[in-house]
């Protein structure tokens, strides 16, 4: 939340060996990596009897800008979800930090919810830095997605209710937003539906304007910073976002290893300084360091 960079040991592996990286054998539809050919097989298997050899493809080279067009399709998307401990871990142990400090991020970002209801990445969708990336082209014929104060808290929002008891009934959907309808005066981040209406408007006047403007995914890394999390455009950030949840634990691992301070302040557990250097100088008004350092309590009892 928060030139290429040099991807460092965790990001070191070729793209065929990185799922995070690699997107040339990558359909968000179907989550899954197509086998490669081998061309150490036999070389009957490259021989027409009538033509002669067959000339095996090039690769394929990853696009640097993938079409990310699904996100605003309303398709079920298929994700993969979960993190296993031990990928945690493996985490934990390159950084250097403990694997509650990791988990008290997950927490304190979207409470373990890294998906929304079609699959998509969890996301905030962030005004003002469409604002700054824009130039306040667009703050006054769209006030309501560029403007240079941010959204805040509605204080009339109920919290979310928690899981309702057997045979209770369901609670009523939240009303789409409508960006036409919208009241500028209306600065309140709003509900879950808000989020991907708010940036396809956007989108649709700055697409990397607009994907850098939001945050993403379980550990909600904001787009700006997809090149400290290790990805050259914000498209094949958003696309890995789209890919798994642990390719938003590898960005959250890119992120802390290249945001100065931040690594040894995780390590030292210094929860000012890492909510100052993970959520931004107003870290303050929303208790962020209080927040993770509560987080990491309860991972720990």
């Amino acid at each position: 939340m928060a030139s290429t960079c040099d991807p460092g040991p965790i990001f070191s592996l070729l793209p065929s060996q990185n799922p995070c990286a690699d997107q040339r054998f990558f359909d968000p539809l179907k989550p899954m990596l197509s086998p490669q050919p081998n061309w150490l097989s036999p070389l009957s298997t490259y021989l027409d009897p009538w033509n002669g050899p067959i000339v095996a493809p090039a690769p394929t080279v990853p696009s640097a800008n993938p079409d990310i067009s699904q996100l605003f399709t309303n398709t079920k998307l298929q994700p993969q979800t979960g993190i296993t401990e031990d990928q945690f871990k493996t985490i934990a142990e390159q950084l250097k930090v403990e694997v509650a400090v990791i988990k008290a991020f997950a927490k304190v970002e979207t409470g373990g919810a890294p998906f929304d209801h079609l699959g998509r990445p969890a996301i905030l969708y962030e005004r003002q830095w469409f604002h700054t990336l824009t130039k306040g082209k667009y703050d006054t014929t769209h006030p309501h997605i560029s403007d240079p104060n941010a959204y805040h808290p509605n204080p009339k929002k109920k919290p979310r209710p928690k899981h309702a008891k057997k045979g209770a009934p369901a609670p009523a959907p939240s009303a789409p937003f409508n960006p036409v309808q919208a009241d500028p005066k209306d600065d309140y981040y709003g509900n879950d539906s808000t989020q991907y209406p708010r940036l396809k408007e956007a989108y649709d006047l700055d697409g990397v304007a607009a994907l850098e403007s939001a945050s993403w995914g379980r550990f909600q890394v904001l787009g700006v910073n997809h090149k400290s999390s290790g990805f050259p455009t914000v498209q094949a950030f958003v696309l890995a976002m789209m890919r798994s949840e642990y390719c938003h634990l590898e960005a959250f691992a890119g992120f802390v290893r290249r945001t100065k301070g931040l690594q040894t302040a995780c390590q030292k557990k210094d929860w000012v300084s890492m909510a100052r250097l993970y959520n931004g100088p107003k870290y303050q008004k929303y208790h962020y360091d209080t927040k993770l350092k509560e987080a990491y309590d309860e991972i720990t009892k």
